[in-house]
């Protein structure tokens, strides 16, 4: 069933199940989403909304994403890191974009998503041109031979 065309049925609609547990405490909120992945921003708002509906806090909210095929994902961050980069793509006309720190360490769960919202913003001359890449640099050495790059 992965990756093909879904039987359009009630039963296999996606869904959102969970449980509230009540007890002395504020109430804890489990929920399971049937979406590929929730993350970074989507992963809060997800949470602030099951929390607000609970009458609890986000802290005390988990959600599990545990679809494994064609449905949706949501990544805020990706959307917004990958709008800001086609805007500076339109500015500076770069061939390749290098991601440093905890985005880059994030791997394909961060660049994947970046480069198609990235995409989807470009103007057309721009489409399918630029790279979005992890750097190579040691964490140690990055600092100071940007700061050297800087004075050069």
């Amino acid at each position: 069933m992965a990756y093909t065309m879904v039987e359009k049925n009630p039963e296999l609609s996606l869904r959102c199940r969970g449980i509230v547990i009540l007890g002395s405490g504020d109430p804890i909120v489990m929920c399971a989403i049937d979406w590929i992945g929730v993350a970074n921003e989507g992963y809060d708002a997800f949470r602030d909304q099951l929390a607000a509906a609970a009458g609890t806090t986000r802290s005390r909210v988990t959600l599990h994403a545990l679809h494994q095929h064609d449905a949706p994902g949501c990544d805020f961050t990706a959307e917004k890191l990958g709008f800001a980069l086609a805007n500076t793509v339109a500015i500076t006309s770069p061939k390749c974009i290098v991601l440093f720190g905890g985005l880059a360490q994030s791997g394909d769960l961060i660049l994947k998503p970046t480069k198609k919202h990235m995409e989807a913003n470009l103007l057309k001359i721009f489409k399918n041109k630029v790279a979005i890449v992890p750097s190579q640099l040691k964490a140690a050495d990055a600092a100071i031979l940007g700061a050297s790059a800087l004075a050069w």
